[in-house]
C-alpha cells in the first residue's frame, strides 16, 4: 500500500525552546503508528497567530476557540491538504494546561484538528508520556476520518473505554492504557484501514442509515473479560434516553442536531440549534453524551450527584418541559431498569 496519512505538526511559537524534544516523541508515535500498519507522512511547520480560547466542558477547562483553530487551519495549509493537524502550542492561560483536544473541522479546512497544549516541563518528561498523548489523539482523528470522510458512522468509543478500564483499574500504568488504544485501534480502526487514506472532502450533511455501535463485545475484549457482561449502566442509560428523547424517528430535533440526548448548548460544541446543541456527527452527540453522563455518575458534575433520585435528575435534564411529560420520561426510564423513579442514580444496576 503506497497510501499515506498526511499528518501535519504545527509549532506555536511559544514552543520553539523545546521543539526538538518534542521532536523526538513524534519520531516514537510515527513508529507506533507504522507497527499498526498506518503510513504517514510527517510533515512540520510554524505558525505564530494569537490564540484565542474559549470555555470547555462548561466552563471547568478552557481550550482554543473553535474560529481561532479555522483561521489557523485556513493559513497553514490548503483545503484538504492534511489529514491530521497537531496544534503543539504553550498552555498560556489559567485551565488549558493537559486539556487534548481533537475536532473534525471539515466544512473549515479538510482535517482533523488535534489541539496539544505543552509546557516545557511536559515536553521534557522522560518518560515517553508525550509520545502516547499524541497516538491516544491520533485513534479519535482516526474515528473522525472514517467518519466524515469515508462516510462510516462508527461511535468513537475510547474514551468511554478508557472510563470503564480505569473503574476496574485504578492506576493503570501508561503500557496498560497504550495497549488498550491499540486494543481499539485493531477492532474498529483497522477493519477500515484501506478507507482511512481517503483524500480530505469537505464534509456534507447527508440522510445515511443510523448506525448504533453496541459497545459490549468489544469492551469484553480490551478488558480481557474482566467487566460484567453486559453494557453499562451509562451505556444503557444514554439508549434508553435517546429512545424517549426521539432520535431514532426521521426528522426529530434530537436527530437533527445529532445529539442523542438533546444536550443542551455550551461554547466548546458545534453549535447552536432548536435551542440545543448541534453536532457535526451523531458520533460526536454520542461521545458529549457519555462524558456528560460519566461526569453525573463519578460525582463530577456541578448540576447533578450520583445520589439524586432518577425524577431529580429527569427535572433537571428536562427542566423546561412540562411536568407531566417529566414524570412520563422518568418512569419511562425506570421500566427500562426496573426501578421506581425514586431509585437514586448511584442505585442502578
Amino acid at each position: 500500500m503506497n497510501k499515506k496519512l498526511r499528518v501535519l505538526f504545527a509549532y506555536h511559537g511559544s514552543v520553539s525552546k523545546y521543539q526538538n524534544k518534542m521532536d523526538d516523541e513524534i519520531i516514537l508515535a510515527s513508529q507506533w503508528w507504522d507497527k499498526l500498519g498506518v503510513k504517514t507522512e510527517i510533515i512540520k511547520r510554524d505558525f505564530s497567530d494569537n490564540l484565542i480560547y474559549q470555555d470547555y466542558n462548561g466552563g471547568a477547562f478552557k481550550a482554543i476557540s473553535i474560529d481561532c483553530q479555522k483561521e489557523i487551519a485556513g493559513k497553514i495549509e490548503d483545503p484538504g491538504e492534511f489529514h491530521i493537524i497537531y496544534l503543539m502550542f504553550r498552555p498560556e492561560i489559567q485551565g488549558t494546561a493537559g486539556v487534548f483536544t481533537t475536532y473534525g473541522w471539515y466544512k473549515a479546512n479538510g482535517s482533523i484538528i488535534i489541539c496539544i497544549p505543552l509546557t516545557q516541563s511536559d515536553a521534557e518528561r522522560t518518560d515517553q508520556w508525550l509520545w502516547r498523548c499524541l497516538v491516544h489523539e491520533g485513534i479519535h482523528a482516526f474515528f473522525g476520518l472514517l467518519n466524515l470522510n469515508a462516510g462510516l458512522k462508527l461511535l468513537d468509543i475510547q474514551d468511554p473505554s478508557y472510563v470503564a478500564y480505569r473503574q476496574q483499574h485504578p492506576n493503570p500504568t501508561e503500557d496498560e492504557l497504550t495497549s488498550l488504544s491499540e486494543s481499539i485501534f485493531n477492532t474498529w480502526i483497522k477493519p477500515h484501514l484501506n478507507v482511512l487514506y481517503n483524500e480530505p472532502i469537505e464534509f456534507q450533511e447527508a440522510s445515511l442509515m443510523k448506525i448504533i455501535i453496541g459497545l459490549l463485545t468489544t469492551l469484553l475484549g480490551l478488558l480481557k473479560s474482566k467487566v460484567p457482561q453486559q453494557k453499562s449502566v451509562v451505556e444503557r442509560l444514554a439508549e434508553a434516553m435517546a429512545q424517549f428523547e426521539g432520535f431514532y424517528l426521521n426528522g426529530s430535533v434530537a436527530q437533527r442536531n445529532n445529539n442523542p440526548c438533546n444536550l443542551i448548548y455550551s461554547p466548546y460544541q458545534a453549535g447552536k440549534k432548536d435551542g440545543f446543541a448541534y453536532f457535526n456527527t451523531d458520533g460526536e452527540g454520542w461521545d458529549a453524551t457519555f462524558y456528560q453522563l460519566h461526569l453525573i455518575f463519578d460525582g463530577q458534575s456541578s448540576y447533578y450527584q450520583p445520589t439524586m433520585s432518577l425524577m431529580a435528575f429527569v427535572n433537571t435534564w428536562a427542566s423546561t418541559s412540562p411536568y407531566d411529560e417529566r414524570l412520563n420520561y422518568a418512569r419511562y426510564l425506570a421500566s427500562m431498569f426496573g426501578v421506581n423513579i425514586d431509585t437514586k442514580l448511584n442505585e442502578f444496576k
